[in-house]
């Protein structure tokens, strides 16, 4: 029996931004890993039973789930609009 939809894992995944994108054009979510607290919070509110990890340097890749696809960026605080732009 094959699976309904692809699965998905998001590194830097911030509020969500990605993950949203993922999944408006059909994808689940298998796991993200995001290492600022409030951020973690809002992943924790909308994916509630996604799979989380504390920063990328704190992921063992043997203990991910398995995904069809990886997706990350790198922090966006230099170029953002938001925040003191520190990088």
């Amino acid at each position: 029996m094959s699976r309904k939809r692809p699965i998905a894992g998001t590194l830097f995944s911030g509020i969500g931004g990605t993950d949203i994108g993922l999944e408006w054009a059909g994808w689940e979510i298998g796991f993200q890993v995001e290492h600022d607290p409030y951020c973690q919070r809002v992943l924790s509110h909308h994916w509630p039973t996604v799979p989380k990890w504390w920063g990328i340097e704190h992921v063992d890749p043997t203990s991910l789930p398995y995904v069809d696809l990886i997706a990350g960026s790198p922090p966006c605080q230099p170029v953002s609009h938001v925040g003191r732009r520190r990088g």
